[in-house]
């Protein structure tokens, strides 16, 4: 009796198992060949989500990196252009555009009718010519540089004076408003020294600079492109002259020079 008992679970559990063996099989069969659509749905929708989010946050860190450099870029700009000097620029430009150019202009029209043919003597003249007409432009240059320097800070000690003289009243304290002579002397004595500190070096550098550049300019470059060519090489060399003219200027007492 027991033993009948014993081989009818027996039987039970054989049967058990083979049932979820065959359902585990089919199962498995079925998610190997091919999922369900609605899992399939699923999986798309979820991974659509995931690049739209994606996007969303790509976009927004790439809409306020962008938003910051151009904030910084205008700031820098802003800063740049408010550190510019109007004044030096104008008189700069004033010296490139009224008074450097036409004597270029003219010194080339005296060359090229005296000197038509591009012979050694006649490419060396020109050359030469070009070195000796440096010598007054650029004592021209710092008589002019410094002429408008004196003038622009005689202006701003008015303007100062202005400024405090409103100050004043405003606060209701009397005020005397006084505006200062403007010295000739001083600035013509200024513009002496600062020619007779600068001028050899300033000629010599020109020299390096011009001598090849006109050779080039006289030998290779055609007629019609020479002034091109120069007014190109003079943004470079105004720079420099406006450096030079900024230049303070080291002023030894003369009780120092003999003690």
């Amino acid at each position: 009796m027991e033993k009948q008992v014993f081989e009818t679970i027996d039987a039970e559990e054989e049967s058990k198992r083979q049932s979820a063996e065959i359902k585990r099989r089919v199962t498995l069969k079925r998610y190997m060949t091919k999922p369900p659509r609605k899992l399939q749905e699923d999986e798309e929708k979820e991974e659509g989500v995931f690049i739209r989010i994606r996007d969303v946050i790509y976009e927004k860190d790439f809409v306020h990196v962008w938003r910051d450099d151009v904030s910084s870029s205008m700031q820098l700009i802003k800063s740049e252009l408010e550190d510019i000097d109007l004044v030096r620029s104008a008189s700069m430009g004033f010296w490139a555009g009224f008074i450097v150019t036409p004597g270029f202009i003219l010194l080339y029209g005296v060359l090229d009718r005296y000197l038509p043919k591009q012979t050694p003597f006649a490419i060396f003249c020109r050359v030469a010519a070009t070195v000796i007409y440096s010598v007054p432009n650029n004592t021209a240059f710092f008589a002019y540089g410094t002429c408008v320097h004196h003038a622009v800070e005689w202006y701003d000690k008015k303007c100062v004076l202005m400024q405090e003289y409103q100050q004043n009243i405003e606060n209701g304290q009397d005020a005397e408003l006084v505006f200062p002579d403007f010295d000739v002397e001083q600035m013509l004595e200024t513009a002496r020294m600062k020619i007779e500190v600068e001028l050899v070096g300033t000629v010599v550098n020109s020299a390096k600079m011009w001598v090849p550049t006109h050779f080039v300019n006289f030998t290779v470059v055609p007629t019609h492109f020479r002034p091109f060519t120069i007014s190109f090489v003079s943004i470079f060399w105004n720079c420099y002259l406006s450096l030079v003219q900024h230049r303070d200027l080291c002023v030894t007492d003369e009780n120092e020079r003999n003690p």
